[in-house]
């Protein structure tokens, strides 16, 4: 009778885990539609998979479609916290990254990413700026809370190359070295400092409501070499030129 007993509660607990185990992502869907109804540049469409391995299409404003893909531990969520490991793939990007959500901690660890310049475009051309080459970012860690970014540290690589520059007056092919952009946080923004070996030539601030700051040195003129920006201009006051637009 006890074994009888035994074998139907075991029986019980494998019938409920692989309910748990394939419950479909799909299900989800409301969920995530409520969470991102304030998000207009964000859109989501077509889920697949099943809650703990599953993916998810998604488009961030005129980039090109990507799919978001996870894989999480349900070992993780019987001691009480998500543990997950996810992927974000598309035409002209790839990366991965490791997730962390505890009662203690809400993070993000070894994310990686590989960027072609024609994913990136998508972007940029609109505000005359067309760029080339692959860029690399690596961000070891980042914190988060359950408004905004506690701490973050990353750096993304450009191998150098040739951009393109376009004003009203005229386009100019401008030719760079290797640059490399240090990302860390300063209150409640996010700063990407961009650079040479040796010499800074801009800073970018994305901060927490969304506006974008772009401080140009008189560093990257000179080393851009623009004809059509004025001798004046070029040895004003650091920085040189600030742009300010609201992004998000």
């Amino acid at each position: 009778m006890v074994k009888k007993k035994t074998y139907f509660v075991a029986g019980i607990l494998i019938f409920i885990t692989s309910l748990l185990v394939m419950m479909p992502a799909r299900i989800l869907s409301t969920n995530i539609e409520r969470i991102l109804s304030n998000q207009t540049d964000l859109q989501v469409g077509k889920i697949s998979g099943t809650i703990w391995n599953g993916q998810i299409e998604t488009k961030f404003k005129d980039l090109p479609k990507t799919t978001l893909s996870w894989d999480i531990s349900f070992i993780s969520l019987i001691i009480g916290r998500l543990q997950a490991n996810g992927e974000l793939n598309g035409e002209g990007i790839e990366s991965a990254f490791s997730l962390l959500i505890s009662s203690k901690k809400k993070e993000i660890k070894n994310l990686t990413a590989k960027i072609e310049s024609h994913f990136l475009n998508e972007l940029t051309i609109p505000y005359g700026l067309e760029l080339s080459e692959r860029f690399s970012l690596q961000m070891p860690f980042i914190y988060l809370s359950s408004e905004w970014i506690t701490d973050l540290d990353g750096l993304v690589t450009w191998p150098g190359g040739t951009i393109l520059i376009e004003t009203p007056l005229q386009k100019h092919h401008v030719n760079l070295p290797k640059l490399k952009g240090k990302i860390s946080l300063s209150e409640e923004s996010i700063l990407l400092d961009l650079s040479t070996e040796k010499i800074n030539l801009m800073r970018i601030n994305l901060t927490k409501t969304g506006w974008l700051k772009t401080e140009i040195e008189n560093s990257f003129l000179t080393l851009a070499n623009l004809p059509f920006l004025d001798k004046t201009l070029r040895k004003s006051e650091s920085p040189a030129l600030i742009i300010e637009e609201k992004i998000l």
